[in-house]
């Protein structure tokens, strides 16, 4: 098992790794998160209101996805988080760099981040949008609700697994998407790694893994991380 966590900006790094080596892409990229400061409200000539504040530092792209496809086999699938108003244009990238989408799945909180007083509503759902090759590895699930692409569950389920990211994705439900979606032995590409949750998972089922991460102080955590959960699968296996 190879686990491999790249300090860099993954549209520096992406080009490097060789074409076709990856069996699946899992990962979380910057969408623009809500605000957790009281947003500025205005009236518009029509009446309506306005949240200022979110609208000013939406940072999603998609100029990630045709570099990571360089690096998708041809049996490989991409799964990406995103606003729901950013399925479309997700859909549509991974479209142009051949890669088929194929589901929206929607990943349900059962502990959604609190928003006070705000006069809004709680956001409560992600959505993760699918997209494959011709041909890509799928494990079907069995039948019920472990079928439906609508995923139920908390944010984190013990304080132990808190990192202190704003963005954090719990471990389970990145081991629920890597077993659908990547073959046995195979290698996961999170080009986002964040606080390291796609390879913690990538560890616990035995999969090889490369993580791309930009920010210092996350690399250093996803690395902890990493290391603690091969240390566990090795004293697991061990006994």
């Amino acid at each position: 098992m190879s686990l491999d966590i790249i300090h860099g900006d993954c549209l520096e790094v992406l080009p490097a790794l060789a074409a076709g080596s990856v069996d699946c892409v899992v990962t979380d990229p910057p969408y623009g998160m809500p605000n957790y400061e009281p947003p500025t409200w205005h009236t518009e000539n029509r009446g309506t209101c306005t949240d200022v504040t979110e609208q000013a530092w939406d940072t999603f792209s998609t100029a990630w996805v045709g570099p990571a496809s360089w690096a998708l086999a041809e049996s490989g699938s991409v799964l990406a988080f995103c606003k729901v108003q950013d399925v479309g244009r997700l859909r549509n990238a991974m479209h142009r760099h051949g890669i088929a989408p194929r589901h929206v799945l929607a990943w349900v909180k059962t502990t959604p981040i609190p928003r006070g007083c705000r006069p809004t509503y709680q956001s409560a759902f992600e959505c993760i949008v699918w997209g494959a090759r011709p041909g890509a590895w799928f494990d079907r699930p069995p039948d019920g609700r472990d079928r439906w692409n609508v995923i139920e569950g908390p944010m984190v389920r013990s304080n132990t697994e808190r990192t202190g990211h704003p963005t954090q994705k719990p471990e389970w439900l990145m081991e629920r998407i890597l077993r659908r979606h990547c073959p046995p032995g195979g290698t996961v590409l999170d080009p986002f790694l964040g606080s390291g949750t796609t390879l913690v998972a990538a560890a616990k089922l035995g999969l090889n893994g490369i993580g791309i991460e930009r920010e210092a102080e996350y690399v250093e955590i996803a690395r902890k991380r990493v290391a603690r959960a091969t240390e566990q699968l090795r004293l697991e296996v061990g006994a």
